[in-house]
């Protein structure tokens, strides 16, 4: 099993490390969810959406992966089922989101996992720092204001605690974003990422080939809350497996003055998979800070 495969967002008899990890990031995200209930700042008017209320372009660039705006993130994604291997596993990400200016405009997202995974031969949970990820994106003016497009490199760095947590490889590629939201009520867009290895950390580490990608849509429902479905397929030209996990979920954005605050939850199921250590099913959630 590569865990890399798992990673762009368990417990049980093997996961009590997990256990711990997962049931404080739940008591944070319900903690979120109940301060959903408290009354929001408002918002600057958008004069994007004429006619809706004035924090409706809050709404939208909550979650926007692109927005020109820094973010602090903390997202859990919880894997019930490793096909082949019929145990769960864990990635608890700390990513961080930060626009800058180097001829042009550029968002840069660097993402630090926490991994748990069954580890051979008895299948033991092993809980330790992943391998670590950074990509820059280049935003392209296309002559449509309510569409973002970035394109950049992807960068994956050789972090992990231990062996059979990362691929001991140091990667490189290319990322692509797209977000369109000129419609106030659905948002779509994708992530694409595609990374190969130039470097080995270890001499008994696999070639890498591997594509990421991430279709998402999002449907305002009004007042903050908001439907979505953003599963991270995964592809690996080296040895042709792959999994397509499909969500639908909900999550709320809440406006303070310092922040704009998005929790969510999104059950995840594959509609796809082949080869071992792949996602079956499982679960995404997080809460998001972008500063204001």
């Amino acid at each position: 099993m590569n865990p890399t495969r798992l990673q762009e967002s368990e417990t049980g008899s093997h996961g009590a490390a997990v256990a711990g990890m997962t049931s404080s990031f739940s008591t944070a995200l319900f903690i979120g969810l109940y301060l959903a209930g408290s009354p929001m700042a408002s918002a600057q008017e958008n004069p994007v959406y004429p006619g809706y209320p004035p924090e409706q372009g809050a709404y939208v660039t909550a979650n926007n992966p692109i927005a020109s705006a820094t973010s602090l993130n903390i997202q859990n994604e919880y894997i019930g089922n490793l096909s082949d291997i019929d145990e769960p596993g864990n990635i608890l990400n700390f990513r961080a989101i930060q626009p800058f200016s180097l001829g042009g405009e550029w968002v840069a997202r660097a993402t630090l996992p926490v991994v748990t995974l069954p580890t051979p031969p008895d299948l033991d949970s092993e809980t330790g720092i992943g391998d670590f990820n950074v990509f820059a994106l280049k935003l392209i003016d296309i002559g449509r204001p309510t569409v973002t497009v970035g394109f950049g490199p992807s960068l994956t760095v050789p972090s992990a605690t231990n062996d059979a947590l990362g691929n001991g490889t140091w990667n490189a590629g290319l990322a692509n974003v797209l977000f369109n939201f000129t419609n106030p009520r659905f948002q779509w867009g994708y992530l694409a990422v595609w990374e190969t290895d130039f470097a080995k950390q270890r001499d008994d580490a696999s070639d890498v080939n591997r594509a990421f990608f991430q279709p998402f849509g999002i449907l305002q429902m009004g007042d903050g809350w908001y439907l979505r479905s953003t599963g991270v397929w995964n592809y690996d030209f080296e040895t042709d497996n792959y999994s397509m996990p499909v969500g639908l979920g909900f999550g709320r954005v809440i406006i303070t003055e310092p922040a704009v605050l998005n929790v969510f939850f999104e059950p995840q199921v594959a509609i796809a998979t082949d080869g071992p250590g792949q996602r079956e099913w499982g679960a995404f959630f997080g809460i998001n800070f972008q500063l204001r």
